[in-house]
């Protein structure tokens, strides 16, 4: 009997608990709106939830809330912009890059093609040696070595 007491109460304050909760406003996917990437969301979604967000931390009036939506929106449109050119300009770059790469390829016999590819596969450890990385392997040093480099290779004096 106490034991059953016990797990009623137990299961109704967990039950409780999550209705409890605030309901989550969702969108028509059923994503929460501030969990988009920014870079799927419109401008003006942008600039709403930043103005939101601002208002509600510094509580400003309407009249704020409207200048301070028009200066959201122009800096968000400018900044989509921006991405959409950075992305443009990458795309470009890196079409140029595979056209460099067949051309090259053209050139090479299968024997440079093949040590190319090695000396490739092998670049992410010459990059920075001393970085101790999962996706690239261990480094020549540990961190704690590249803690003691400076940014020209010399090595500092270790601390006593």
């Amino acid at each position: 009997m106490k034991h059953s007491l016990l797990m009623t109460i137990f299961v109704s304050i967990i039950t409780l608990g999550t209705f409890a909760q605030e309901p989550q406003q969702r969108t028509e996917d059923g994503e929460h709106p501030t969990h988009r990437p920014r870079a799927e969301m419109h401008a003006d979604e942008i600039a709403r939830l930043r103005t939101e967000r601002l208002s509600q931390r510094l509580g400003l009036s309407e009249e704020q809330q409207k200048q301070v939506y028009q200066l959201e929106l122009a800096n968000a449109e400018k900044m989509k912009a921006e991405r959409e050119a950075l992305k443009a300009r990458m795309e470009e770059r890196r079409a140029e890059r595979e056209i460099w790469k067949a051309r090259l390829n053209e050139m090479l016999t299968e024997e440079q093609r093949a040590a190319l590819e090695k000396e490739q596969s092998e670049r992410p450890k010459r990059v920075n040696p001393y970085r101790v990385s999962p996706a690239h392997g261990e480094g020549v040093g540990t961190s704690k070595d590249a803690s003691r480099m400076r940014f020209d290779g010399r090595r500092t004096v270790p601390r006593i």
